[in-house]
């Protein structure tokens, strides 16, 4: 999220980082719990849509803004990690993929 909030400030912007609406603009939806193996599936999904999002972003900033596209493929590798590691506790677990 800083990265982020830096390439705002940098482009002239002001980062929005209250805690109050960053649940309202999140490109995900917050689970209510339960157990340990079902909040790791929730995060699976959740990392997912991310990586599709920040696929979308790249692809709309393209070749027009290419210090804002390096900065989400950076993010992108990151949440794509996650997905993964939240995929491998769940095979781990279950002994099966959860998603393809």
């Amino acid at each position: 999220m800083l990265m982020a909030a830096t390439r705002i400030d940098q482009l002239g912007g002001t980062p929005d980082l209250n805690p109050e609406g960053l649940a309202s603009r999140s490109a995900t939806e917050y689970g209510s719990g339960g157990d340990l193996v079902q909040m790791i599936k929730d995060n699976l999904v959740a990392e997912r849509l991310m990586v599709e999002h920040y696929q979308e972003l790249i692809r709309y900033f393209g070749n027009d803004d290419p210090t804002t596209r390096r900065m989400l493929e950076h993010i992108l590798a990151e949440e794509d990690d996650h997905a993964s590691d939240m995929h491998d506790l769940l095979v781990a677990h279950e002994g099966k993929p959860f998603l393809k």
